[in-house]
């Protein structure tokens, strides 16, 4: 695992520096913040590295770096999010049930292994609609402080956007909930 991530870390990191320093040269001053941005969240999974166990899997990598594409490249750098619509939505429906499979992840490390007790599944339900609910409302937090400060194009219509996007982000959230709701039974521990 610790050589999938180091090698996906460079190779994105190294293509997110090559076009941010195109956008450079091309004269977008707002590149630094974005480019800046876009090299951070590249490396962001190298900080699991330090992390002597994880709950994590190489899944969970390739879907993080499968959402960088769709945003980074796909959305911004080829400009997916001007020629098709329903690509904002999308992605924020697809984000949240990733930060909600996240959660099933850490659910599973954190609570079920030190736990080892039978816990609801609609405990788990709201748990993983909650991490998803949560990871929306920071991620428009973000497009807000974004616009704020370097660009004027994340929230294209203002409160629509926003709503829209943290619709968008609930409906990601109860997918996951629900496949985690009848799905998986292994989630819940054994009874003491």
């Amino acid at each position: 695992m610790k050589k999938t991530i180091i090698v996906l870390s460079i190779l994105f990191s190294s293509f997110m520096l090559v076009s941010f320093v195109i956008e450079i040269k091309n004269g977008d001053i707002n590149s630094w913040t974005k480019g800046g941005g876009r090299v951070m969240m590249s490396a962001l999974p190298l900080a699991l590295l330090f992390l002597q166990r994880t709950p994590f899997r190489v899944a969970h990598i390739l879907g993080y770096y499968a959402l960088l594409v769709c945003t980074f490249i796909l959305g911004a750098i080829f400009h997916f999010y001007d020629t098709y619509k329903w690509w904002d939505v999308t992605l924020h429906v697809v984000g949240s049930m990733y930060v909600a499979w996240l959660g099933l992840a850490i659910y599973r490390y954190k609570v079920l292994r030190p736990s080892g007790i039978e816990i609801s599944r609609w405990i788990i339900f709201l748990f993983v609609l909650g991490i998803a609910a949560l990871g929306s409302a920071i991620w428009e937090c973000i497009e807000f402080i974004g616009d704020m400060t370097v660009t004027s194009v994340m929230q294209r219509s203002g409160n629509k956007d926003t709503m829209t996007d943290l619709i968008a982000g609930l409906i990601g959230g109860v997918i996951i909930g629900i496949l985690a709701l009848f799905r998986n039974k292994p989630l819940e521990g054994k009874r003491i």
